[in-house]
């Protein structure tokens, strides 16, 4: 009889880390078959890892000992797909429950029992290349215990994330056009995603354009733009010159991490400072001295060197110590 199973399909990565996307799947489930002395399943079942879950039984007759295997064999497993086995048992005829790999290339660990009695288990496997991976279940009744020995087991597989790619930029011009990173995902996602990521570079947050926080994909979409707004708020009249924005996206459950997930963007200034002189002190040979000053109309992020040449009637060296040509005015400083 068919069935149709909304499921959560689950990845499980290091440190109990999960991840999760939603299928929908239809499936066939046989009549459960009880199993003679020891004998094995007819037929292997076939899990296909695009339609996610698939349950059985394990039955045994009242023989002492007997011990009744099952062969899953999963298919269309794309690498880095995720294989989750649990087997549960309430039953005290249940001497044990084992299960391995017997063939196909994954990773993680292989159960390899007894498995208590009366509990719940689970095992996690990763497929990484070669044959389609086969789940041999065995169970084993307890010797001299009444009753039929029985075990059930789910087996899922769970489709890798989306991964996640910086694919567009525009860069910006400050109090004129905002800049914008696009994240895009390899496939539509199936539920709200919520997308963390750095900034970073020679602009600052903030100050250079406005506080970006976190982006959502919206369920059934793969991509979001990530604003970087120069307009008015953020236009300082600071002389800065040409300014970076990396963004970098940052590993999390929902998603892996793409092709490229970093990348940069330009913020283009606006200022320019016009430079003055002015001679603030007049020079006697009996001093003082002269002093003549420079000066921005605007503020620098960086020092700014000026250069200057020398003229008139006084002669250098003889008439007064000779000049650099260059005069520096430091950073935030207005003249020098």
């Amino acid at each position: 009889m068919a069935n149709v199973w909304n499921v959560m399909a689950r990845k499980l990565c290091g440190l109990g880390e999960i991840k999760r996307i939603a299928l929908t799947i239809a499936i066939a489930i046989a009549a459960s078959v009880q199993l003679g002395n020891g004998s094995a399943f007819a037929n292997a079942v076939t899990l296909n890892c695009s339609v996610g879950t698939i349950s059985d039984s394990l039955l045994t007759a009242n023989s002492n000992n007997a011990t009744d295997s099952d062969a899953l064999t999963v298919t269309n497993a794309s690498v880095g797909t995720t294989i989750l086995l649990s087997y549960t048992s309430t039953s005290t005829a249940v001497k044990d429950i084992q299960s391995s790999f017997v063939s196909g290339a994954v990773t993680g660990p292989v159960p390899v029992g007894p498995i208590p009695l009366v509990t719940t288990g689970s095992q996690t496997w990763t497929r990484t290349s070669g044959a389609n991976p086969v789940i041999n279940i065995t169970l084993t009744k307890q010797n001299g215990t009444g009753g039929v020995a029985s075990a059930n087991w789910t087996a899922t597989c769970a489709a890798p994330p989306p991964t996640l790619s910086i694919t567009g930029s525009t860069s910006a011009t400050e109090g004129g056009g905002n800049g914008s990173f696009t994240i895009t995902a390899s496939s539509n996602v199936a539920a709200d995603t919520t997308v963390t990521f750095s900034l970073t570079g020679t602009a600052t947050q903030g100050t250079d354009y406005a506080t970006v926080g976190t982006v959502t994909i919206p369920s059934g979409s793969n991509t979001v733009n990530v604003p970087i707004d120069v307009n008015t708020a953020n236009n300082d009249l600071i002389v800065e010159g040409t300014e970076t924005v990396t963004l970098t996206i940052i590993d999390a459950a929902a998603y892996d991490l793409g092709a490229t997930p970093s990348t940069s963007i330009n913020i283009t200034d606006n200022d320019t400072a016009t430079v003055s002189i002015l001679a603030t002190t007049q020079g006697t040979e009996a001093l003082p001295n002269g002093v003549m000053t420079v000066s921005l109309d605007k503020a620098s992020a960086t020092n700014t060197v000026v250069s200057y040449s020398v003229g008139g009637t006084a002669t250098s060296v003889t008439d007064y110590a000779a000049l650099s040509g260059t005069v520096t005015i430091l950073a935030g400083n207005l003249s020098a």
